[in-house]
């Protein structure tokens, strides 16, 4: 059978950094070789980064990760993995 697979997640960090500080740190220990970028960028209070690669069974993966001011000194880091050719 062949669908969507998909893991997410999502949780709250309290630091004085900015979503766009921690969408590039975050990137530094993300990406790996093979990996393509497909969209990055920030705005008032987020940043997100979006890639894709293939897996080593010829999988193609996309991901996106977004960090979004949530409060004072809160940052809210959701991470997104899905792939629509598994079988």
């Amino acid at each position: 059978m062949k669908g969507v697979y998909e893991i997410e997640g999502s949780g709250f960090i309290e630091t004085g950094v900015s979503p766009a500080e921690m969408i590039r740190e975050y990137r530094k220990r993300l990406v790996q070789p093979g990996w393509k970028t497909k969209n990055e960028g920030s705005g008032d209070g987020i940043a997100w980064f979006s890639w894709s690669v293939l897996d080593d069974a010829g999988h193609n993966w996309s991901g996106t990760l977004v960090v979004a001011t949530v409060g004072e000194g809160w940052q809210r880091v959701w991470l997104s993995l899905h792939s629509a050719e598994l079988r």
